[in-house]
């Protein structure tokens, strides 16, 4: 059936769907895990999916000393904590309205507790995804602080994040950049490894609201459409932003 339907796509200009058994966000924010829960109804949980992160440096020295992530002092910035080896922000369990109620110190310990036993759970989950025989999907969404690199250095920066995965990584991937339409145009054509993609949405969500509208629905959905995933998981849980 696979077969059949790129068949079809290709007829129609359209590329090939090409399919994972793990598909794995690294930010740098919430929209890719959001945009991959609207259209599958369901979201993989791993290490990076709900997190806020700089930059692609930032990701990039973070997978390579993937044991400093979250394990040692992670500072309260409404609503998030943030992790001082790396600086990557992380979502704990506290609601929103909880962080914006004046917050008791139990309220903090409780929420605290629970995302470094998470995130400790997650960083064990990122080597095991990577080494199960699967076929993953890395998706790194680029932040605007990148605007300021040049394409050289950003082409510099894509492979160095593949080799950083690569190095945790065993199983087959592919690396799926996310860009909007204005920035870097053509570096796609630029690059030559070829399990690096580029694709791109017509605008990213505003980073303080990126499970609100607007946002590039259909953008979203055609990417989504071509890099899919090879399972399906059960939703056993109601995410902060399905609340009301």
């Amino acid at each position: 059936m696979k077969n059949i339907i790129n068949k079809i796509r290709k007829l129609f200009g359209l590329k090939p769907q090409r399919y994972y058994g793990h598909i794995i966000s690294l930010g740098y924010n919430c929209e890719v895990s959001f945009q991959f829960f609207k259209k599958y109804h369901f979201t993989e949980s791993s290490l990076f999916a709900w997190c806020a992160c700089p930059n692609i440096n930032t990701m990039i020295t973070s997978i390579n000393n993937l044991e400093t992530v979250g394990s040692g002092e992670l500072k309260p910035v409404n609503p998030m904590w943030q992790c001082q080896n790396t600086k990557i922000y992380f979502h704990g369990k506290g609601s929103p309205k909880e962080w914006n109620n004046n917050p008791t110190q139990e309220f903090f310990d409780k929420d605290l507790a629970e995302l470094k036993s998470r995130l400790a759970h997650l960083r064990n989950k990122f080597i095991t995804a990577g080494q199960d025989g699967k076929t993953n999907l890395y998706i790194y969404k680029c932040s605007p602080n990148e605007e300021i690199l040049s394409h050289d250095t950003l082409e510099l920066l894509f492979e160095n994040l593949y080799e950083a995965i690569r190095n945790k990584c065993s199983n087959p991937f592919d690396l799926l950049i996310i860009l909007e339409k204005r920035m870097f145009p053509n570096i796609e054509q630029a690059l030559e490894n070829p399990h690096i993609f580029v694709r791109r949405v017509k605008f990213f969500t505003h980073p303080a609201h990126v499970t609100s509208k607007p946002y590039d629905k259909k953008g979203w959905s055609k990417i989504f459409n071509e890099f899919k995933p090879d399972f399906k998981l059960p939703k056993h849980k109601h995410y902060k932003f399905e609340e009301g």
